[in-house]
Formats: structure tokens, sequence, C-alpha cells
């Protein structure tokens, strides 16, 4: 099998129909990297020989509800992420790439061997990123959390990005496991917080630095711009648009890079 594993979180029926449909064709291409979907019901995941459906129940009790509801809905949902990693952690994996359910490929072709030489070491945001400087003035959680732990002297080191697509890579699994304890850390700070309801972004690459790992982050590089892109995620798509307590008119905001519509 491959060096690398990818994980991704599927909470609901409609998440689960999305992932079983983006999916079904990337692990015939990756046919050699193992799949993790956490999910609270496995058994609804598509059958293949290299995705392996994870009961998120082992890690977490919640009843998740399709809402903004902050104890049970959208901001655990988005911090559930950490689970599908931490598996890929215990399967004995040093590499990780998550994915969220609407993931799918730019064009550019790819396969085992071109993915696992993409990595950087510690995160890397294969959609585009920044620094944490950039941020840090326009971002509560990003302020917050940097405050918090006086790491104002590093903000230009650290990078910031797009977190549907994004690439680990951990030395042993001793530091791989301070990176998932400081993860945990800073998400049960930013939960205290009920408008802090961004991507995990923030806590896996500040996460990331509190272990001690360097990561990349020269994405406004000249060089940077030559680098290859392998996923993004549907664009005209919001995956809250299945909130019971959404807000209709998010959808008229929505660009139309795939030329979709909004249904």
């Amino acid at each position: 099998m491959a060096d690398f594993c990818i994980e991704t979180t599927a909470i609901h029926d409609e998440y689960i129909e999305e992932y079983n449909s983006n999916f079904d064709s990337l692990s015939d291409i990756l046919h050699d990297v193992e799949f993790f979907c956490l999910t609270p019901t496995p058994e609804k995941i598509i059958k293949k020989h290299n995705i392996i459906p994870v009961d998120i129940k082992k890690y977490t009790q919640e009843n998740f509800t399709k809402s903004y509801d902050h104890k049970t809905g959208f901001c655990p949902i988005l911090q559930s992420t950490k689970f599908g990693i931490r598996e890929a952690c215990e399967r004995g994996y040093l590499k990780v790439i998550h994915l969220q359910t609407d993931a799918i490929p730019l064009g550019d072709h790819f396969d085992t061997e071109i993915l696992s030489n993409h990595f950087k070491n510690g995160i890397y945001f294969d959609m585009g990123g920044t620094v944490m400087n950039l941020m840090y003035a326009k971002d509560p959680k990003v302020k917050h959390i940097i405050d918090k732990f006086g790491l104002k002297s590093d903000i230009e080191r650290m990078p910031f990005g797009d977190d549907p697509t994004v690439f680990l890579k951990l030395k042993n699994k001793e530091i791989f496991l301070a990176f998932l304890d400081n993860v945990d850390k800073l998400c049960e700070e930013t939960y205290k917080f009920e408008h802090f309801t961004t991507g995990l972004a923030a806590e896996l690459s500040i996460g990331m630095h509190l272990t001690g790992v360097r990561s990349y982050y020269n994405y406004h590089g000249v060089l940077h711009m030559k680098h290859p892109k392998y996923f993004d995620v549907n664009h005209n798509h919001l995956h809250v648009q299945h909130y019971t307590d959404r807000d209709p008119q998010m959808k008229k905001n929505l660009p139309h890079k795939f030329g979709k519509t909004n249904a």
C-alpha cells in the first residue's frame, strides 16, 4: 500500500451520498491508497477494497444535527475532522491527506507516487494559502489563539490556508500524537466562543507550530505559482444548504466556477 492515506468525515446522509459519488472513482485511481471515512453510519459507505468506514462513535458520542447549533451542529461537525486524522495516526500513517466530501480533482494528472511526493513538512494547503500575519488583523479566532499562546512574533512564518484539502506530514508517531493533542487543546479553546465558526485551518496550522514542526509558508512566492495543485471543491455548492436553520439567501452569492446551477 501507499505511504499515505486519505481521510474524510461524512456525518449525514447527504454528505455520505456525496462521498460515495466523489470517492468511487478517486479510490479507483488511487487503488493502493487507503481511504478512511469517519461516519455515524459506516454501513452506508460505498463498498470498495480500499475504502474503510470507521464508526465515529469510536471518538465521540455526539448526536450531530444539520444546523448551526453550537453544541451539536456546525462547530462540532467541523471539529470532527480531527478524528479522521487521529484514526490515520492510529493506523500507523505519518502522511495524511484530508479531503472534504465535495473534493474533486483539478484536472492535472496524478497518481499515488505524484501525491506522495507532493507532501511538504508539517502542514501544506494544496488549494492555496497565505501567512498567518495577514490573517491576524481580520480573523478573530486567529488573533485570539495567537495572543493566548504568545505566538505573535512567529506569525510571519506560519501558514494559513483553505482547509478542504490539507496535506500533513510528521516525522514520527510521537510527534504526530503531540500534534493531535495540541489540536485538541486548541479546539477546546475555540469552542468556548460561539462566533468562532470557521473551519479547522487555524487549529491545524497553529497546532503544528506549537508541536515544534515548521511548515511551508511561501504561498505568495513566484516559485509557488508554478507548483501543481491536485484538488479543489465545488465552489458552486454549499454544505450548509441541508441545514434546518440555513439562510436561504446565501446561495445567491455563490460563484459559478463550474457552470452549474445553484440547485
